[in-house]
């Protein structure tokens, strides 16, 4: 007895690998380059409190 695969279930697995693969590899990238992803997010960090300072000082005003 022969298992057929069709079109869909073919996509669906190849999604699925790809899937892991990019996901296996940007785990990888982000902690071999944790440096650099800490300085990343303590600026957006900084960014989103000057934006929330100055709706806060809009809204002050208003």
């Amino acid at each position: 007895m022969a298992f057929k695969i069709t079109k869909k279930q073919a996509k669906q697995a190849a999604l699925f690998i790809a899937g892991w693969i990019v996901l296996i590899l940007g785990v990888a990238l982000i902690l071999d380059w944790w440096a650099y992803v800490v300085v990343v997010f303590k600026g957006c960090a900084g960014i989103l409190m000057a934006l929330v300072g100055l709706l806060i000082l809009v809204l002050a005003k208003g």
